[in-house]
């Protein structure tokens, strides 16, 4: 039966474009940056060459930050689907095992997530066989660092959120607090970090952090500049024990997830007494009036369709910026640029002062892959919100043209990314004030945020719309 679950689930994944949109979004994302940093970037004796095996695990370590925010829609859904469509009454029904299920849906899953971990790989590789790079940034071609990455790093750091976004499902039988979830890991992670910062605490820190960064930044530390275009992946000890420890944690959940599961949980939902709703029918129908309906004035001109279709977005605005999972990000990312611009001066005595460009810096660079991501997820929710909500036949009988839709969540979105930029406005202008330096520079906030940066996002939201669409067409056909 297992070998059954896991053949239906890889179909399932197979037929569905999300998996396709988020492999494309990374091997892109990697493509393109690291093309860009073979092709234009400057040889010396400084440089760093951009495939030598440390750079490499610098490099992915954003993107692969990024993923972690993908795994809820792909581990979440794999069990959540049952729930959401209300089959899990009728396939806990099947005489399959515990065993059986969570394991063919866990790993059905996760084979997605080693393939878009592999896009990843990917697009780093082809990126440095790409034409019009400089060779002098490049070294030879190995597949060692790869499998490094990899096995040692990318896999078992994706393993161990994965299956602590699965247990979180499963017994909570939500999606969003899956996001939330991951996104409080990541926060008290960080906390944590914070408060064993001493020296004293070092080796506790690296062996509680999740992702070795700690532990491959202690093991690189002291690198020449040869050492880190040459050298290896570094195995030391510190390493192999946080590995170990993440591995023990990771096998832990699932042990815990596998004993403490049962198909009966929440199984029933608590409701009235026949009585009672019966008494309550019998209220509503006593109170109905006779009323006229006013008539209705039809206007189908351009101008009210625009009318139509701005209104419509303020919907799916509230939708998006009112659920869980973007209230988790918008919080968690206005604490991270509010610590990251405040703790920009270092700790030796120099000081910098807070200027606008300073405080545009370094957020548009962490917050410009978070605001694409978020494009590209809740375009394709929005997309096929009328598909997962049963609606889509009503809306199709609507009087309206499908570009009235469309453009209604487009809008939408625009506005979202308008949010989040205005986030990071509000957050610059914050610790500028706190620090007692009061020359704001409003008119640099808004035409770099508001006209250049917003412009960039707008082409990143058509792009996912068209693809979405396109998918969308290929796959209804």
């Amino acid at each position: 039966m297992l070998a059954t679950i896991l053949k239906n689930e890889l179909k399932y994944w197979t037929r569905n474009p999300l998996p396709y949109v988020f492999g494309i979004f990374l091997f892109l994302m990697t493509f393109v940056s690291i093309w860009g940093m073979a092709a234009e970037g400057t040889s010396g004796k400084s440089t760093i060459l951009v495939n030598a095996p440390y750079k490499l695990i610098k490099n992915t370590n954003f993107v692969s930050m990024l993923m972690l925010f993908m795994l809820p829609a792909i581990i979440g859904t794999s069990i959540f689907r049952d729930y959401s469509s209300k089959m899990f009454t009728f396939l806990y029904s099947y005489p399959f095992s515990k065993k059986d299920y969570l394991v063919g849906k866990f790993t059905s899953a996760f084979i997605i997530v080693l393939i878009l971990i592999s896009a990843v790989a990917l697009g780093h590789f082809l990126a440095t066989q790409m034409p019009y790079t400089n060779p002098s940034l490049l070294a030879s071609f190995s597949p060692l660092p790869y499998l490094k990455l990899l096995g040692i790093f990318l896999i078992p750091n994706m393993f161990l959120f994965s299956i602590f976004v699965f247990s979180v499902v499963a017994f909570t039988r939500n999606i969003y607090l899956g996001f939330i979830s991951l996104i409080l890991f990541i926060i008290g992670q960080g906390i944590l970090a914070g408060l064993l910062a001493g020296s004293e605490w070092q080796f506790a820190s690296i062996i509680l952090d999740p992702t070795a960064d700690k532990a491959i930044k202690e093991a690189t530390q002291y690198w020449t500049i040869s050492e880190q275009n040459n050298a290896s992946f570094p195995i030391t000890l510190n390493i192999l024990l946080n590995r170990l420890f993440w591995l023990i944690v990771s096998i832990g959940i699932g042990i815990f997830t596998y004993k403490k599961f049962e198909f009966s949980q929440f199984a029933s939902a608590i409701s009235k007494s026949k009585k009672s709703t019966k008494n309550k029918q019998n209220n509503v129908f006593s109170k109905i009036q006779k009323i006229e309906l006013p008539k209705a004035n039809y206007n189908f001109t351009f101008l009210n369709k625009c009318k139509t279709s701005w209104n419509l977005s303020n919907t799916d605005f509230k939708y998006i910026v009112f659920s869980w999972p973007f209230l988790a990000i918008l919080l968690s990312g206005f604490i991270m640029v509010l610590f990251q611009q405040y703790d920009m001066n270092p700790k030796d005595g120099n000081y910098f002062y807070p200027t606008t460009s300073e405080m545009l810096r370094m957020p548009i660079f962490f917050f410009s892959g978070v605001i694409n991501l978020i494009t590209f997820l809740y375009s394709g929710i929005l997309i096929y919100r009328s598909k997962m909500s049963k609606m889509e036949g009503l809306i199709n009988i609507c009087p309206q043209p499908n570009w009235v839709l469309m453009l209604s969540k487009f809008f939408a979105i625009l506005k979202v990314q308008l949010l989040l930029l205005t986030l990071i406005m509000v957050a610059g202008i914050a610790v500028q004030a706190y620090s007692g330096y009061f020359r704001f520079e409003l008119t640099h906030y808004l035409f770099e945020l508001f006209i250049l940066h917003f412009i960039h996002f707008s082409i990143w939201a058509t792009l996912a719309f068209f693809l979405y669409n396109l998918l969308d067409n290929m796959y209804l056909s």
